[in-house]
């Protein structure tokens, strides 16, 4: 009998669910295992899974009172593209994570449920008019969590069938295009939950009794595996220094470059096992999503608190159906994905303060309405384009235009 789901680290998208908690039961069913890797590099093959069709996404502004200039923000977002998830040995999987890199979004998927079913796809952002499905890689057997790119590699971590435990693999690439050249590397615990990297080393965090267990880029070994309980989520500093996000409850630990941890601060909140929780590091400040606990955003040198926002709830809707499961931000701007509740848009406006992290003040602009059915688990900005991961619905990618009379943060 496989190991309980219970004791896995993995993540689900709400789309397929609802929860963001595992079945339990006795691990993922046997169904994949053995099946050659195909690479589909025909864009042509790859096109009917892409639709183009532009149409406003639905914005509602948040409703104020106060004669302020927050009145004078205006959001516009702009669906440009739709991407279906690929159907792997007959099995739907769903998206769940997004990278980008140079013109090129990065795209990895997991499965629901006991079975373990997984891939990656590469979409071509060069033309913002016409955009392009590249590539796409079938890991049947392996359930995708996080992905980076680093040189002429594409990173993954996950779970895998074969081993029912967490991996690193290694992904040659030709250019932008995917290969089935790929080697695959152990991590602690049943699943790795992130990636990231600097020139030098590749950081990654594995959930459950888990670590963050730092690999030399040129050898490809683990040089640090640093206990970490319930890790979730990585990212770097400006000096390049990790940052690790845990649950049960949400907290955060500061690292040396080497892996050593150096300080670690309660957040609060992500008390749900294996749910998801993520991280993005800016300049000086961070902002964590913490499931049920809604999100904080933090200061990157000490962990104290700049903000907090509570997790949404609305009539009629089960809380852990509307949790914050992911959150982005670019040039001041924030984004949380939040299940059935859909995508929240806020704006970080920084306070005159003494304090060396300075204070900042989060103000709600809205929600987009990303469609019936949606159920976004992932969210990445790159100030161009919003990418919104909905499971089993595929990726959205936006464009989005915010006009405001008051400067954001740039701290974030």
């Amino acid at each position: 009998m496989k190991s309980s789901k219970a004791s896995r680290q993995t993540f689900l998208s709400s789309a397929c669910l609802s929860v963001f908690i595992l079945t339990l039961g006795c691990g993922k069913k046997e169904g994949n295992k053995g099946t050659e890797i195909v690479v589909e590099n025909d864009e042509a093959v790859l096109a009917t899974r892409l639709d183009q069709t532009q149409t406003p996404v639905p914005f509602s502004p948040a409703e104020s009172d106060d004669l302020n200039l927050s009145l004078l923000d205006s959001f516009i977002a702009t669906q440009v593209a739709a991407l279906t998830p690929p159907v792997i040995n007959g099995l739907p999987v769903q998206a769940n994570d997004l990278a980008v890199s140079g013109t090129s979004v990065y795209i990895g998927y997991n499965s629901a449920g006991d079975l373990y079913s997984g891939g990656v796809d590469v979409l071509d952002i060069s033309n913002i008019l016409s955009l392009s499905l590249h590539s796409s890689l079938p890991l049947p057997g392996y359930d995708i969590n996080g992905i980076e790119r680093r040189g002429d590699n594409l990173y993954i971590v996950g779970a895998s069938q074969d081993t029912e435990k967490a991996f690193l693999s290694k992904i040659q690439l030709n250019g932008s295009l995917l290969t089935s050249n790929i080697t695959e590397y152990s991590l602690p615990s049943y699943a790795g939950t992130d990636i990231v990297s600097s020139s030098t080393s590749l950081y990654t965090t594995s959930g459950d009794d888990g670590a963050l267990t730092v690999f030399d880029l040129a050898t490809m070994t683990a040089t640090k595996s640093t206990p970490i309980a319930d890790a979730r989520a990585v990212g770097l500093t400006t000096a390049g220094a990790p940052i690790v996000l845990a649950g049960q409850p949400g907290n955060v630990s500061l690292a040396s470059t080497a892996g050593d941890l150096t300080h670690n601060f309660p957040l609060g909140g992500s008390a749900t096992a294996q749910s998801k929780s993520a991280l993005k590091v800016g300049d000086k400040w961070s902002v964590a999503s913490l499931g049920e606990g809604g999100f904080t955003v933090f200061c990157n040198a000490n962990g104290s608190e700049i903000a907090h926002v509570p997790a949404i709830t609305l009539p009629g809707i089960d809380p852990s159906r509307t949790v914050t499961n992911a959150v982005t931000s670019y040039g001041g701007l924030i984004y949380t994905a939040n299940g059935e509740a859909g995508v929240n848009v806020y704006a970080l406006r920084d306070l005159a303060s003494l304090n060396s992290c300075g204070a900042g003040k989060v103000e709600f602009l809205g929600t987009l309405n990303m469609g019936e059915g949606s159920s976004p688990n992932g969210i990445y900005s790159n100030g161009l384009f919003l990418y919104v991961a909905t499971g089993l619905g595929g990726v959205k990618i936006l464009t989005t235009i915010f006009t405001t009379l008051s400067p954001l943060s740039i701290k974030l």
